[in-house]
């Protein structure tokens, strides 16, 4: 037989109790399932009904139209399959199902239902009561069951009502639920983060406390031997005590500066102040700077720049980068070697600054720790020169917050070529 559909809008819409159902084959309006319209205290839902018995299904649609505070548009399905391919291509607020569709395939139909995704309310419905059945429809998904000989208007609007209600209900809970969770998430992954951060910070002030310890006792201990020495040294081992004091203390306040730095920058407290900067008058000014500490091993420094080469930068924190990147090069150099130092255009947009030497260079192992705070791989100068195992790392955060990049490469016993690419002008 054709499959019917029924559509009631309500007591002055839809015919009286009794009437025939609707012509088969008349379809609904493929429209939004629940439209929060109002009409005084009325509410429109769209309800699919599955019901084999024309006779059942024209006087339940009867019942609704006495409805007191819903408007209800009915679709009616007669057969299993067809209600099935109803759910999957309309929007319904509720079903009312009929337990004995088809020869008892109610629980069949209500089983596929929930298989397929359909999680809105469906009241099941029999002629027949059987109290296994209620139960039995409950476990498979159904959210209330009647029994059709004892159905009344307020019965089966109060039943939509409080299922629609329910479900609506059920739809905050899951999505309250789903919003703590996404913010448990995101709290333990925040948790995790700063428990990662506060571990290596813990490290660094760990190293930090040991590297400014040793220097500072050597300090202590040449103090101590001058005291107890006093008057039976000559003037030329007096002045070389103080020289290896001095150059200690430099170190030590040097550590003590990158620390600070490093804490500033990682804190987000670093403050850039750029400007439009000619960088090869910027890094001549820098590199003669740094000839003094370079003739101290015999090495030279070559400088080769384009003219015209302009970036945004900040001037004073750009220079711990170029002056970290030759005091790395001259320190790791062989007396008597040389340094290039060549600024250029790079990448579309962005200048290029190298710094390259023919040194000791790097295992993999240390190229893949070079720009970590204190990394494992600390090794000391051609001269004995000590590191702070901060330099790079610090170099590289001023390049990072500069929207820049820094990389290096290098080989083991044939030298190192640091590369930095900031943003042009």
């Amino acid at each position: 037989m054709p499959v019917p559909t029924i559509r009631s809008s309500g007591p002055s819409s839809g015919p009286s109790p009794g009437a025939p159902p609707a012509r088969p084959g008349a379809s609904a309006p493929r429209e939004a399932a629940w439209r929060n319209s109002e009409v005084g205290i009325r509410i429109a839902a769209r309800i699919l009904l599955a019901d084999d018995d024309p006779v059942q299904a024209t006087r339940i649609r009867a019942l609704l139209a006495q409805a007191e505070h819903l408007v209800f548009d009915v679709v009616w399905e007669a057969d299993v399959d067809a209600a099935l391919r109803a759910l999957g291509e309309d929007a319904f607020d509720a079903v009312l199902l009929d337990l004995g569709i088809g020869e008892d395939r109610g629980l069949d139909l209500l089983a596929r239902a929930r298989a397929a995704g359909y999680q809105r309310p469906i009241v099941a419905l029999t002629a027949r009561a059987r109290p296994e059945m209620d139960l039995r429809a409950m476990e498979v998904g159904a959210n209330d069951y009647l029994d059709k000989s004892r159905l009344d208007a307020p019965l089966l609007e109060r039943a939509i009502r409080y299922a629609l209600a329910n479900h609506r209900h059920r739809a905050q809970l899951t999505q309250r639920a789903q919003l703590l969770e996404e913010a448990q998430r995101a709290l333990e992954a925040s948790n995790a983060r700063l428990a990662a951060v506060i571990r290596r910070q813990n490290e660094i002030l760990g190293t930090a406390a040991h590297d400014l310890r040793s220097p500072l006792g050597i300090v202590l201990a040449y103090v101590s031997f001058l005291h107890e020495q006093r008057g039976s040294l000559s003037d030329v081992e007096e002045q070389d005590l103080i020289g290896r004091i001095e150059k200690t203390l430099r170190f030590t306040v040097t550590l003590i500066d990158d620390l600070l730095d490093l804490s500033e920058i990682q804190s987000g407290t670093l403050q850039l102040v750029p400007e439009e900067v000619d960088l090869a008058a910027w890094a001549a000014d820098i590199v003669e700077d740094d000839r003094l500490l370079a003739e101290a091993k015999q090495i030279t420094i070559g400088l080769e720049v384009e003219p015209g080469v302009r970036a945004s930068i900040d001037p004073r924190r750009f220079q711990q980068v170029l002056q970290n990147l030759l005091g790395n090069a001259i320190k790791y150099s062989h007396p008597g070697g040389h340094v290039r130092v060549v600024l250029g255009p790079g990448d579309p947009g962005f200048a290029r600054l190298v710094v390259e030497d023919r040194g000791i260079g790097m295992t993999p192992e240390a190229r893949g720790q070079i720009f970590t705070p204190f990394g494992k791989e600390r090794r000391a100068g051609t001269s004995g020169e000590k590191s702070t195992g901060l330099g790079l790392a610090i170099a590289r955060r001023i390049v990072d917050a500069h929207g820049g990049r820094i990389w290096v490469e290098s080989e083991l016993g044939r030298g190192s070529r640091f590369c930095v690419e900031v943003p042009r002008a």
